[in-house]
């Protein structure tokens, strides 16, 4: 820049203008938000929406996505929108634009979803177990699980603790408590209640331990089999 850019004056035109209401900068970062409030800092009627299209170490997309949100349900951008059609509503735009209903919306499902496109939707929604691991949506009447257990991380470093003549052993308290987490994800919940139904286990039995290390990954694979009943 070699000569005076003149920012200040051009603002001011644009606010005895009476037309723009809103700015929307387009740059890496909006190193010109502060510039343009302080110029309208001593107009009592002129308060512009001031949007970025981008900020520095921030997730471009949400940025740009927000300022674009902003942009859409301004009452005064819509003003415009409708005056440079000649729209003429039927009553006043504040009523047509600010009072939106307060009830909430009814989200109930109006058509048909199949078991297959249901598990694919709720695939990532389920709660993690940090034994239990990642569900695999594989069969309706199987279901199966899988983890990775690693010693060196610490939400798995109490493991290590537990020995048996010198080896590491996976407790068999976690055996069930993967177990446990599993029918809670697969049994229905009931509305209205605080705790879950309650579950119990009845002749368990442990036929091989799973010895764990310090040096490599284990993957344990929790699977449920109940051949007359289909899971979501």
């Amino acid at each position: 820049v070699r000569q005076c850019v003149r920012f200040g004056d051009a603002i001011q035109a644009i606010i005895q203008d009476g037309v723009v209401d809103a700015f929307l900068e387009l740059s890496p970062h909006p190193v010109l938000a502060t510039s343009i409030h302080e110029c309208c800092e001593n107009s009592s009627t002129f308060h512009p929406l001031i949007l970025p299209t981008l900020k520095r170490k921030e997730d471009e997309q949400k940025t740009l996505l927000t300022s674009i949100a902003q942009l859409s349900y301004s009452p005064d951008v819509w003003k415009h929108f409708l005056a440079s059609r000649c729209v003429q509503p039927c009553k006043d735009l504040e009523h047509l634009f600010d009072n939106f209903p307060l009830y909430a919306f009814n989200l109930t499902s109006c058509w048909y979803e199949s078991k297959e496109s249901a598990l694919e939707r709720l695939a990532y929604r389920l709660p993690l177990h940090p034994l239990l691991g990642v569900r695999q949506w594989t069969h309706h009447t199987s279901v199966i699980w899988k983890s990775l257990i690693n010693l060196n991380l610490p939400e798995y470093a109490y493991l290590s603790q537990h020995k048996m003549q010198d080896s590491i052993l996976f407790p068999a308290s976690g055996f069930l408590e993967m177990a446990l987490a599993a029918c809670r994800q697969l049994l229905p919940v009931v509305k209205d209640e605080e705790t879950s139904p309650p579950i119990a286990f009845e002749q368990i039995e442990f036929i091989k331990a799973l010895a764990l290390s310090e040096h490599e990954l284990i993957e344990v694979i929790t699977q449920i089999v109940m051949p007359m009943h289909e899971w979501l």
